[in-house]
């Protein structure tokens, strides 16, 4: 009679149906190298997760299961599956005790690089107190022919890729993880809280958008202005060549999707080549945001919908840059958008909805939740106190005690 068994020939790969005449043939790997996967009537390599699907519908799997008795047949199975799940890799569900917000002047301005295309953005990175210019060239694009998704780098994309980064840096010699793990770092969740469908769908949405998009950055000024042209060798994402250029040449988030096993249960997981690039540059000059996770645990406060989410990253960033020593930035969070020595500076509302002008309804929405959040934060001490500031009758800023 005919043994279906099974075999993953490497993570990266979907698990592949073999039909044995005999169960003596297959070996610890599940099937013999010289074997071809099974294949449906219309061509289709069969995998575990659609057999149990097809084996009703597809006639050509009847010669090999009409006469082979249910209990061998459950018994093969189960015995194939465990020899598979062996051979998968072990994903861990990893709780962050912080998050990493790379803060440089290209992750604030990746879309106006994106925008440019392949002329790319040649941006002055240099202190406003130095005399000394240091420039970095980058390129960021997408490869069209790989997604139909935006080719804009939202917010809600931005808090996906930081968890990813954080996850990332925090378990360097484990680069597999899931999207549920994604979520809980996002939101600061060490329990087990469980996503709703919504949000593991988007988070994938933003992953696959971000595996395609290229980027490209000469950072020879700042390697060697901050001294780190050691970072080669810790850093294998960051390269050198002959003529003594530091760069980047990679993907926005370098990785792919593999069946990995956690907990006992195969899953896919994003399996990360590298640190991501942004966390990685961030590096060189030391811009990154340190933001303890107990302040994105709120889901008592408010639930973790897409903007709370983000009013929640845009003040948490503010607040963090206030508490820099070294920060000139004002002790004011400014709710309307305004000009600033000829430059465009994006308020709360138009940072947390990406338009300009917004109801009074939707102001005062977010300013309900901007509330709530700074309660619980001037509760558990990582600020004093807080204000909102009117201009007239209007409310116009947040002032922050720090």
């Amino acid at each position: 009679m005919g043994i279906i068994a099974i075999c993953t020939v490497s993570y990266s790969e979907p698990t592949i149906i073999y039909v044995l005449n005999n169960i003596t043939q297959r070996n610890q790997n599940g099937a013999q190298a010289n074997l071809e996967p099974y294949k449906t009537s219309n061509g289709q390599i069969l995998t575990f997760n659609i057999l149990v699907e097809l084996i009703l519908n597809d006639a050509t799997l009847s010669p090999f299961i009409k006469n082979i008795d249910k209990k061998v047949f459950d018994k093969v199975a189960k015995e194939s599956m465990n020899t598979m799940l062996k051979t998968l890799p072990r994903c861990n569900s990893v709780k962050t005790d912080n998050l990493y917000i790379p803060v440089t002047k290209l992750s604030r301005n990746i879309n106006r690089v994106v925008e440019a295309g392949l002329s790319g953005v040649i941006i002055d990175v240099g202190s406003k107190n130095s005399d000394k210019k240091i420039y970095t060239n980058c390129i960021i694009s997408f490869d069209n022919a790989k997604t139909n998704l935006s080719k804009n780098i939202s917010r809600y994309d931005t808090l996906v890729y930081n968890a990813i980064a954080t996850y990332a840096d925090y378990c360097d010699t484990d680069k597999l993880i899931t999207l549920e793990n994604i979520y809980r770092i996002m939101v600061g969740d060490k329990g087990n809280t469980a996503p709703s469908k919504e949000h593991l769908k988007r988070i994938k949405e933003s992953i696959d958008k971000m595996r395609v998009c290229l980027v490209k950055i000469d950072c020879t000024d700042e390697v060697k202005a901050y001294k780190k042209t050691n970072m080669t060798r810790d850093n294998k994402s960051l390269q050198t060549n002959i003529d003594g250029k530091f760069y980047y040449d990679t993907y926005l988030l370098a990785g792919s999707w593999v069946s990995a096993i956690i907990k006992g249960k195969e899953v896919n997981a994003l399996h990360l080549m590298e640190i991501p690039v942004m966390l990685s540059y961030a590096k060189i000059s030391g811009q990154i945001l340190n933001i303890p996770s107990y302040l994105l645990d709120t889901k008592h406060i408010l639930s973790n919908t897409e903007k709370n989410l983000i009013i929640k990253d845009c003040l948490l960033r503010r607040i963090a840059g206030m508490k820099n020593e070294n920060s000139l930035i004002q002790k004011t969070i400014s709710l309307y958008s305004y000009q600033k020595n000829g430059k465009y500076r994006q308020g709360l509302y138009e940072q947390v909805t990406q338009i300009p002008n917004i109801s009074k309804k939707e102001a005062g929405i977010i300013r309900n939740s901007a509330s709530k959040y700074l309660d619980y934060w001037t509760q558990v001490g990582y600020i004093k106190n807080y204000e909102f500031k009117k201009d007239g009758q209007i409310f116009s800023s947040i002032k922050i005690d720090i």
